[in-house]
């Protein structure tokens, strides 16, 4: 970076200056130019250099306010003439008018809107404050996000046709809007001195900012005292990326990598920075070590350049910093005073430059001197013009002219430049030449069309070769320079387009308006000319080529000028002379074609019936020759025929009074043939291509024709070519064309009799080649007689052109806003009118994504031509088969009838004689012999079809004719025969050749349409036409007739057939019945499990203690089949394959209620035991429900991870995919979910305890919760062993730690009849069963999912003795059930609504498995884990205070109760008892028995731990909680159980010190009743998936918002108290009550409560959310572009503004600014974000783009739909179509719901299998 500091005492230097003295020097030689330069010049060069001078230590801040104060200060008194300059430049702003054009500059990224109703052209954009101020807010408007240049047009009366001011700059009076120049009001003196100070400044600026000499200042500049240090200074371009800069930087000044980051992003944004400072010679060692370093080949025998790089001497530097500053000065003052501004303005394009080899204007030096600045210096120079230049109308014309005269070198400038457009003086262009009034005066006086044109062909003669361009890739201008100086020129191409906006009135077109124009027009047909003929191919009949050909640059030069092709022929078609001379030109320019091959005649006879004629046709064969689907002239000329015909002129009229090329041709009729020779050979091309006679050439040729008919690129080629030959037919005699038409084909061969003769007849494929190209020398033929929508060409305007387009788009299906818009060209797009027409032929129609899709209207299907010329193959099948299906739906007729068209334009109507001529007459009867001919080799129903549209155009123009009182001819000639085309149509109604049932009714309907005609054209044979059609009718109904007899048959045997199966099926179901029922059992999913249950009540299910409902009968067998094997088996467990499901386990902050925290050791995180009540991380698993045998799987991921590290080897450099190996990762073989482990899949918990076990378990046992909990407090008080601190005996601190007491040893305390009964409910657990144990696999496989677990909730290496294994299995199964119930909130569903198998599937396995792992680890682990969780809730104070252990507002109660339900089981289990006692064998059995159940052991721990969370809830209250309002009925009947709940409310808070809540019993009582019930409602989950108790069917029905009806049914369901005091008030109350004041008296309680920015959890856990997002658009984008780098503050705004979706913090993303270390892996800011925040898996916001960037881990991501959507219901990232968005609430629910599920791995996952691209984007970076 460039830094600066001062040297020598710099106040004692400038305090010995008289400042009056010398600002008295200045105003004395104000007068005297030359004296007063000079004063002002030696102060500069006297005092600069005391105040900057570079060096790296210390920045420039630190000296800007000397500068201002010494300098820039002293400037403002000098101008001011007095010391009070605030003063006098309020009284020269007041002399300001105020401004009616906003200006306001905009920064990058910035919203900026168009109006495309009211804006003249897409640049005139408003800033948000004047839209939302203006109409233009009702309009149909556009919004982008500005690229950083340009200003708001607000007030511009040139930008807007309506609207011109908002609200804010509406002038006050009518005058306002065309006042004077605001420097006419300065006073006299002030002028004087400031246009003094500006001269010399500008000069100062000019000269010093564009010195040459680097070694040392002018010598009028030189100070006395000289240093002999330099600078190395670093430039900015364009060529070289970051990476390649850093590295350099990295690796030549020996910098780490956050140096090299920061001086690459300055380099970026200012466009230059000092990297080392000293001697000239080590300067210049850096400076070639650098360039060294980054230049290197391109592999086309060309070097990339080097960086620029630059070694100055610092007295330059500082100066020229001083420059700067000078230039920002010039702004500030500009702020200042509108006067000054002018001022300024005006001397800079009037005064010549003062110092030496300058000889233009100071404005002209200062953009021809643009290219020799950096970029900072360049956007300060723009700023200045936009500011004070562009803003004033007088201003901006003279401006214009200047900008004009200094073009060419401009243009030659910017091509060799290295920076972009957007800091280029040229972009000036689209600010001037887009202005219409602005632009047709430059036309007139300055030949401005003409200067642009000659300019780009200037610059791209390099790529003229024979005066035509030359794009070979082996070509010394397609070298990297050549190719990067000709991109850049492409962009004087918009400067034409911006000229021809507007088209002018024909008032307008004066004699000098119209020259200038032919001017320019002459250099577009010189440009033409060299891209006419360009990459012209010959036929392959040898090999295949072997290299592919360029294609790519003539194309893409084509798309340039089709920006400018209609402009230029509309301009055209204004004048009558205009265009007449075009025309002229552009013939002249055809015909003397220097690459054009000498013209050949040749003399055809054709003779056909009727007709006998010798024709002179250009023989040129296709096949053989050279050909290029690039004949720019010819469609030039094209263009211009739509504007003949509005004037009636004829080809024949205009070429009869021109001259042709001498020895071309004499006649104009043959000067028409060779007009029309070209065209017909790109139709030639395609039609031998779509033959299969161009296979050979490769894909070049391919693409070629596939772009000729494409969207982007058919309306200046395709279509032109199609208008030119309907001109030509139109001027040709219609026999004579059609000889040219079949010579050309080379069809003349084919059209004669004899050539089905088998003995002359060509080889097969060559028939069929030839009947190919016949289908298209008749499609040719269709397509110029039946496209008439082209205005003028057609009796049509441009609406009814659009409108059959969009018809025929939507006749192949519905099509969204978007897609349309894909398939029209872009000025369709961009019309207003758009919408109108397309809802004229359309209805809207939503579907279920929001999405809104246009159905074509049912009375505009009438419109649809099958041979319609924009549909390629593709759309014409589609097409035709979905209005066949459509018409089969509707019950219409099978056939797609020619659509009427409308008329031809006058001018044209002669092209209809095409249709009766002798030539048409004859090929028609041809393909109708040849199709009813018993054998015919070159008959095909394609002709058939097209030649059937023919006749029918035939008859609808001879029905028209008749209408007009016409006669047209053609039914005459068509039955004049014997073998006539009536007589033929009749035959092949009969003819079983015409299979087809479309073909038949298309057939059908041209007959019918033929009797009809024929009978209105000609009554007198009525009779026989009444026969003929009665005959016809007739016949019809009898095939109507047979076809509804078949149909009812067919019906009728269906019936029979059904009936029979029915029958037989029933048949088998009552021979097979148990074995029917035994399938249907074994088929159903788990949660279709019904099992016969019985209760105490008939009528309710209860899950928990005594009267918990217990199963009666055998539980049915659940049967799987793996995915892999496809083998069925049942789920039990004596099964020795244990089956698994694919599973995801991941980090998870879903649940967080509380931001601000982030786990820094996962590990140490867990050490604590209890999970906090914050939730700040969880590990949360999920699964897809696929089944696989263990050992399969396991075979498989085997076989996937060595073909995946094979893969890898093979690939050198780092290689993504979908999933990572590394990390244990893998695709679901089925579903391609993503999976990292797999979950056990075990039987109902029921299988595991014998059936005495569970009817007559505990259901005897009582034991009161008082004596209960008395028993687990002696066990937890014995179990507690202390140890004195090793360190410090005398210290009173002990060591704590936990022994287990046994059964025995707590018994021996208790009375005996207490005793019994806790005895008897612990020993039952430990009744072994061996034919209830787990084998050794499904050991295995609960065992690895517990480590995976493990591994990937702590982010940890395999460690199977890790104590905190079986902890990460309970909160694995506690935080997945918590987060299900989240989801069920969040969509309001019922708590036990039908889950998606998936997730039921996960739920159901969790639970089981979490109970069985509990079983299988160590077991000593447990039962210490169980003893320090019970710790927490039955020990008083003193324990606690010793233990360290949370108050229980700092645990979840949840995360508390899954592992003391789960452990307390083992609490008093002795060691595992070996097989070898209980079945003889040598393995050890796993006492399945210690599993949990449901029993009264649940219950008491459920009880516990409820009435905690109850007291927690009570002490988190607040009294905003509670609501405070008037009783409802309810409260007021409400009895005395609210009384005590509300006494226990306010005597709890007393206890904890907790201030007290005024409010209502009742109250009190719907608040607590609210507060517990999410941890009711996950306790009913994990019991109903422990037990298997069904639950109330209520429950699946109930919503939150019958939550009261809720809370009843869950309390009785678990066995809990409906009245919520009773929890502290049970038969014996004061151990309860105990345990309740110890939990708020003890010391951990005070501490949470008297803890110091610490925010306490609020009950109920509200359900997380994504940020939530503002509903407009455009609130996000501005809110963005205000957002400013955080780590670069001299960076304005960030590269990538990225807002969190989790948190809502905005980030600079993408940007090496703010990269951060990540292990080893340098990251962007939102990867190392997501690390945070989302634990690894986050969702961010892009505003910029308007995109959804989710990402997951370090290295995978994907975009997503975003949730703002336009009035369409679609998206537009990138902006790309501009329309307003708005929030969508769907899409962010669902975007919440993806969230809340966890399945932002799974999408990214799957979205980078269908996007392979995406596997290349270093999603770590963003």
């Amino acid at each position: 970076m460039e830094v600066l500091t001062a040297f020598g005492d710099v106040s004692d230097h400038f305090s010995q200056l008289d400042f009056d003295k010398i600002i008295s020097d200045w105003t004395d030689s104000v007068d005297n130019s030359e004296s007063f330069n000079e004063k002002l010049r030696n102060y500069i060069k006297n005092n600069i250099l005391k105040v900057l001078h570079p060096s790296p230590e210390c920045d420039l801040n630190v000296e800007e306010p000397k500068i201002d104060t010494y300098f820039f200060k002293l400037f403002e008194v000098f101008i001011c003439g007095n010391k009070e300059t605030e003063k006098t430049f309020n009284e020269l702003k007041n002399l300001d008018s105020p401004s009616v054009i906003c200006g306001k500059v905009f920064k990058t990224g910035e919203p900026v809107y168009s109006c495309r109703d009211c804006s003249v052209d897409p640049a005139c954009v408003l800033c948000i404050k004047c839209f939302n101020s203006s109409i233009h807010k009702k309009h149909h408007y556009k919004i982008t996000a500005s690229s950083g240049c340009g200003y708001c047009d607000c007030g511009d009366p040139e930008a807007w046709k309506d609207g011109v001011y908002c609200s804010l700059h509406e002038p006050k009076l009518k005058s306002d809007s065309n006042k004077p120049l605001a420097m006419d009001n300065l006073p006299e003196e002030v002028k004087k001195r400031a246009t003094a100070i500006f001269l010399f400044l500008s000069n100062y600026i000019l000269e010093i900012l564009t010195i040459k000499e680097n070694d040392c200042l002018p010598e009028r500049y030189q100070a006395l005292a000289k240093s002999e240090n330099f600078v190395t200074m670093l430039y900015n371009d364009e060529i070289h990326t970051y990476e390649q800069v850093i590295s350099a930087l990295m690796k030549s000044i020996k910098c780490e990598q956050k140096r090299a980051v920061d001086i690459a992003t300055f380099v970026d944004k200012e466009g230059r920075a000092a990297i080392s400072f000293g001697p000239k010679a080590n300067c210049l060692r850096l400076k070639e070590e650098i360039e060294k370093t980054t230049a290197r080949s391109t592999g086309q025998g060309s070097i990339q350049p080097s960086l620029l790089v630059k070694v100055i001497h610092n007295s330059i530097v500082a100066h020229q910093m001083f420059a700067m500053r000078a230039l920002s000065w010039f702004l500030n003052i500009a702020g200042k005073s509108d006067g000054l501004l002018h001022l300024f303005c005006s001397l800079s394009m009037t005064s010549p430059v003062t110092y030496p080899n300058a000889t233009e204007t100071i404005i002209e030096e200062s953009m021809l001197a643009d290219t020799d600045l950096w970029k900072g210096a360049r956007l300060l120079c723009h700023e200045l013009f936009m500011t004070g230049i562009l803003k004033n109308i007088d201003l901006k014309h003279k401006f214009s002219k200047i900008f004009v005269k200094v073009y060419p070198r401009l243009c030659a400038d910017f091509v060799m430049d290295d920076h972009h457009r957007s800091v280029s003086t040229m972009n000036f262009s689209v600010q001037l030449l887009t202005v219409s009034t602005l632009a047709r005066m430059l036309i007139r006086e300055d030949n401005v069309l003409e200067i642009v044109l000659k300019s780009f062909i200037e610059e791209c003669k390099h790529k003229l070769k024979d005066d035509k361009f030359n794009f070979d890739r082996n070509d010394r201008s397609s070298s990297n320079n050549g190719q990067l100086r000709y991109r850049r020129a492409l962009y004087i191409l918009y400067d034409v387009k911006y000229l021809l906006i507007t088209v002018p009135s024909e008032d307008e077109w004066d004699s000098a308006f119209c020259q200038n124009f032919i001017n320019g027009l002459n250099y577009l047909l010189d440009l033409l000319s060299y891209l006419h003929g360009v990459d012209s191919v010959k036929r392959q009949t040898g090999a295949h080529i072997e290299y592919e050909s360029e294609w790519e640059g003539a194309f893409g030069l084509q798309i340039k000028l089709s920006d400018i092709f209609g402009p230029f022929l509309e301009w055209c078609s204004v004048k009558t002379c205009v265009l007449e001379e075009a025309f002229k030109r552009t013939v002249n320019l055809i015909e003397s074609q220097k690459n054009t091959p000498s013209v050949v005649w040749k003399t055809i006879p054709l003779q056909v019936a009727g007709f006998e004629d010798e024709i002179h046709v250009v023989d040129y064969d296709v096949s053989t020759h050279k050909v290029s689907v690039h004949i720019a002239l010819h469609r030039f000329l094209a263009g211009l025929c739509p504007g003949l015909n509005a004037y009636n002129i004829t080809l024949t009229e205009l070429l009869s009074r021109s001259e042709s090329r001498p020895g071309l041709c004499d006649s104009v009729k043959s000067r028409i043939a060779l007009l029309l020779d070209p065209v017909l050979r790109v139709q030639v091309l395609i039609a031998q291509h779509r033959a299969g006679m161009w296979r050979r050439n490769g894909f070049s040729l391919i693409n070629q024709i596939y772009f000729y008919r494409n969207v982007r690129c058919r309306t200046e080629m395709q279509d032109k070519d199609v208008i030119l030959v309907q001109k030509i037919a139109a001027e040709l005699p219609p026999n004579e064309f059609l000889a040219h038409c079949l010579n050309k084909y080379g069809l003349l061969n084919w059209i004669k009799q004899e050539y089905d003769d088998v003995r002359t007849a060509p080889s097969e494929d060559r028939v069929v080649q030839t009947s190919v190209i016949a289908e298209e020398f008749f499609i040719l033929i269709l397509t110029i007689l039946s496209e008439r929508f082209t205005p003028n060409m057609g009796c049509v305007d441009k609406k009814d052109s659009i409108k059959r387009e969009i018809i025929h788009l939507l006749c192949s299906g519905p099509l969204s806003h978007s897609e349309l818009c894909k398939s029209l060209v872009e000025d369709i797009c961009n019309m207003t009118e758009l919408e109108s027409i397309v809802l004229e032929v359309a209805d809207k129609k939503k579907i279920s994504s929001g999405k809104i899709e246009y159905c074509l209207k049912q009375e505009y299907y009438d419109w649809y031509n099958p041979f319609f010329y924009h549909y390629g193959k593709t759309e014409q099948t589609k097409s035709e088969q979905r209005q066949l299906k459509r018409r089969k739906e509707a019950n219409e007729e099978e056939c797609l009838p020619p659509p009427k068209p409308p008329k031809f334009h006058k001018n044209m109507e002669s092209i209809l004689e095409l249709l009766k001529c002798d030539v048409m007459i004859y090929l028609q009867k041809l393909v109708l012999e040849r199709m009813e001919a018993k054998r015919s080799r070159s008959a095909s129903e394609n002709q058939l079809h097209i030649v059937l549209h023919l006749i029918a155009l035939s008859l609808y123009e001879e029905e028209n004719a008749h209408n007009d009182g016409k006669c047209f001819g053609y039914v005459k000639k068509a039955v004049s025969e014997p073998s006539s085309i009536y007589q033929l149509l009749k035959k092949l109604l009969d003819s079983p050749n015409v299979k087809s049932p479309p073909m038949r009714s298309l057939l059908t309907f041209v007959f019918k349409k033929f009797i009809i005609v024929r009978h209105l054209v000609d009554s007198s044979i009525g009779s026989k036409i009444d026969k003929d059609l009665e005959r016809f009718l007739s016949q019809s109904d009898k095939e109507k007739t047979e076809q509804k007899k078949k149909a009812d048959i067919a019906a009728k045997r269906r019936r029979r057939i059904l009936e029979q199966m029915n029958k037989r099926q029933k048949e088998f179901i009552q021979s097979n019945i148990e074995l029917f029922r035994k399938t249907k059992s074994g088929s159903q999913d788990e949660i279709m499990e019904t099992d016969t249950l019985t209760t105490d009540s008939e009528t309710f299910h209860v899950a928990l203690g005594d009267d918990r409902t217990h199963i009666t009968s055998p539980v049915s067998v659940v049967r799987k089949i793996c995915i892999l094997c496809q083998e069925e088996q049942d789920i039990s467990i004596s099964s020795k394959k244990p089956m698994v499901l694919c599973s995801y386990v991941q980090k998870s902050t879903v649940l967080s209620q509380n931001r601000t925290k982030c786990v820094q050791k996962i590990g140490a995180y867990y050490e604590s035991v209890f999970f906090p009540a914050d939730l700040i991380l969880g590990t949360h698993v999920s699964t897809c429900g696929h089944v696989m045998h263990a050992d399969c799987w396991q075979n498989w991921y085997e076989a996937l991870t060595h073909r995946d590290r094979r893969r890898m080897g093979r690939l050198r450099g780092p290689h993504h995919s979908s999933y990572d190996i590394e990390k244990r990762e893998y695709l679901c073989p089925l579903c391609e979910t993503l999976g990292n482990s797999v979950l056990p899949l075990l039987p109902k918990l029921t299988y595991f305890t014998s059936q005495s076990r569970q009817n007559n378990a505990t259901f005897g046992v009582s034991l009161s919760m008082s004596d209960w909990l008395d028993g687990l407090r002696k066990t937890v008080q014995n179990s507690i062993q202390k140890e004195r601190s090793q360190q410090n005996n005398d210290s009173d601190e002990f060591s704590i730690f936990f022994v287990p007491c046994p059964l025995s040893s707590i018994t021996r305390l208790m009375a005996e009849s207490v005793a019994k009964n806790f005895q008897a409910l612990f020993e039952y657990y430990y009744d072994m069963d061996p034919a209830l144990s787990l084998n050794d696999e499904t050991v295995q496989m609960v065992s690895k999912f517990a480590l995976d677990v493990y591994i990937h909730g702590c982010d940890a290496e395999a460690d199977d003795n890790n104590r905190n294994v079986p902890l990460l299995t309970w909160v694995s199964a506690a935080y997945t059930i918590m987060s299900t119930e989240h989801l069920l909130r969040y969509s309001n569903q019922p708590l036990f609504s039908t889950l998606p198998a998936r997730q039921e599937d996960c739920l159901v396995s969790i639970v089981r498995y979490a109970a069985v792992a509990t079983v299988v680890m160590q077991k000593n682990l447990i039962k210490d884990y169980c003893v320090r969780l019970l710790s927490a809730l039955v020990c008083d104070s003193a324990d606690k205070r010793l233990r360290k252990t949370p108050s229980i507002l700092d645990m979840d109660m949840f995360h508390l109760l899954v592992p003391l339900v789960l452990s307390l089981p083992t609490l008093y289990a002795e060691e595992d008892v070996s097989s070898a006692q209980a079945t003889g064998g040598t393995e050890t059995k796993f006492q399945s028995s210690r599993i949990a159940t449901g029993d009264l052991n649940s219950k008491h721990i459920l009880n516990l731990v409820f009435t905690a969370h109850v007291v927690q809830t009570i002490l988190s209250a607040s009294q905003e909680d509670i609501y405070c309002g008037e009783d409802s009925m309810d409260a007021q009947s409400s009895d005395e159980k609210g009384e005590k709940l509300a006494d226990i409310f306010m005597h709890l808070r007393n206890l904890a010190q907790v201030p007290t809540i005024e409010a209502k019993s009742w109250n009190i009582e719907k608040y607590i009743q609210k507060a517990v019930m999410p941890f009711l409602r996950c306790s009913g989950l994990f019991f109903h998936y422990l037990t298997s108790v069904s639950p109330p069917d209520l429950l699946k029905e109930l919503h939150q918002t019958e939550s009261s009806i809720e809370f009843e049914l869950l309390t009785k369901y678990l066995a809990l108290p409906q009245n919520l005091a009773d929890l502290f008030h049970p038969e014996d109350n004061e151990v309860v009550q105990n345990l309740c004041k110890s939990w708020c008296t003890d010391d951990s309680m005070k501490e949470t409560l008297n803890r110091v920015n610490h925010t306490i959890v609020k009950h109920p856990i509200k359900v997380n959310s994504l940020f939530d997002l503002p509903d407009d658009y455009t609130d996000v984008i501005n809110s963005a572009s205000t957002f400013s780098c955080p780590n670069n503050k001299e960076v304005d705004d960030a590269r990538t503004p990225t807002m969190c979706l989790i948190c809502g913090q905005m980030l600079c993303s993408h940007g090496y600014c703010c990269q951060e270390h990540l292990g080893k892996l340098i990251v962007g800011a939102a990867t190392a974000h997501v690390q945070i925040c989302g634990s690894g898996t986050g969702m961010f916001f892009r505003p910029r783009e308007c995109q959804l960037l989710m990402l997951s881990g370090k290295v995978k991501g994907c975009f997503y739909p975003p949730p703002y959507l336009d009035a369409y219901g679609e998206t537009d990232s990138g902006l790309r179509r501009g329309n307003p968005l708005f929030l969508c609430q769907q899409r962010l629910k669902n975007l919440n719901k993806l969230w809340l599920r966890h399945g932002i791995p799974e999408t990214i996952a799957h979205s980078l299998e269908v996007n392979t691209n995406w596997l290349d984007i270093e999603w770590f970076n963003l």
